[in-house]
């Protein structure tokens, strides 16, 4: 479970974001006025307004994996929720420990081949401290996103429809239908819902 004290900073960064954009747009005056209006202290307000970094950048380099790491992770998550398995959380730690030892390809589509070896080599060492029980809570806290994409997979009720004797009609169906519009197997295509899903039929 995410710690209370984790949800009150991310509260407050929020409440400093708005305090900033307000002062920007005109909608407050002042640093102080923004902080009266929002409940903050108007050194927090005005720190933030001239670049000082959200409590989540700053605490970057004290992470587990790195920034590309975690792309890669929520790469690979977006990947298996689109084709109807969204991860467990003892899966996605299971994952982010091989993404952390090495095991996978990281995904950085900024940099080129030669730029990735540089930078493997100038990247900062993580200490590889095991994942706690917390981790997961806290990865889908910074990635506000996996909250509904981890906690949907296919429907009970679709799984439970799928009979011998439905997939028999559907087969039916479709040779006939191929049959009688002539379409060759080379030009048949496995397309649903969620996405284009070549070689997996």
């Amino acid at each position: 479970m995410v710690r209370k004290s984790s949800l009150k900073a991310q509260e407050r960064d929020n409440l400093l974001a708005e305090a900033v954009i307000g002062i920007k747009s005109g909608l407050y005056k002042s640093s102080y006025a923004a902080a009266k209006a929002l409940g903050l202290r108007t050194y927090t307000v005005q720190t933030r307004l001239n670049g000082g970094q959200t409590r989540k950048e700053a605490r970057q380099k004290q992470q587990l994996l790195t920034k590309n790491q975690e792309q890669t992770l929520l790469k690979w998550i977006k990947e298996l929720t689109t084709s109807g398995y969204a991860p467990s959380h003892q899966i996605l730690r299971e994952v982010a420990d091989e993404v952390r030892s090495n095991k996978c390809r990281v995904f950085q589509p900024q940099l080129q081949h030669l730029q990735q070896l540089q930078t493997q080599q100038l990247q900062p060492q993580i200490p590889k401290l095991p994942l706690g029980q917390d981790w997961v809570p806290r990865f889908i806290q910074r990635h506000p996103n996996l909250r509904v994409k981890l906690g949907r997979r296919v429907e009970a009720q679709r799984m439970n429809r799928v009979t011998k004797e439905v997939l028999k009609g559907w087969f039916n169906a479709y040779k006939s239908l191929t049959t009688e519009l002539k379409i060759e197997t080379h030009n048949t295509y496995n397309i649903d819902e969620t996405r284009f899903s070549i070689g997996t039929m």
